[in-house]
């Protein structure tokens, strides 16, 4: 896999509209049929999903795009991949170092 094919991890707070192919976690914290809002710690983002049944409270990594909405910004879910059995603590100071690193 190249560059081109790969999504950048980021956070929340971090996101803009480019439509280039981003990867965030965290941890739901409302959902229904046809969306999810995942919150990171740094913000909250609402993730587009088709009929996927998400209890409030998974810890997810959500593999997609942002893309512009009536309200502001909206995440166009393509791979929903649990995350539920890892230590979301850690996960989230690995991704701060990870991030510093990359700036």
């Amino acid at each position: 896999m190249n560059n081109a094919d790969s999504y950048q991890e980021e956070f929340i707070k971090t996101l803009r509209v480019s439509g280039s192919k981003i990867a965030v976690s965290g941890t739901v914290i409302s959902n229904n049929e046809t969306y999810l809002v995942l919150d990171d710690g740094s913000g909250n983002i609402t993730i587009l999903v088709n009929n996927i049944p998400i209890p409030n409270g998974d810890y997810l990594r959500v593999f997609g795009r942002v893309m512009p909405g009536e309200d502001g910004m909206y995440f166009q879910a393509d791979v929903i991949q649990s995350l539920s059995k890892i230590d979301k603590h850690a996960h989230k100071k690995i991704k701060e170092k990870i991030h510093d690193l990359l700036q």
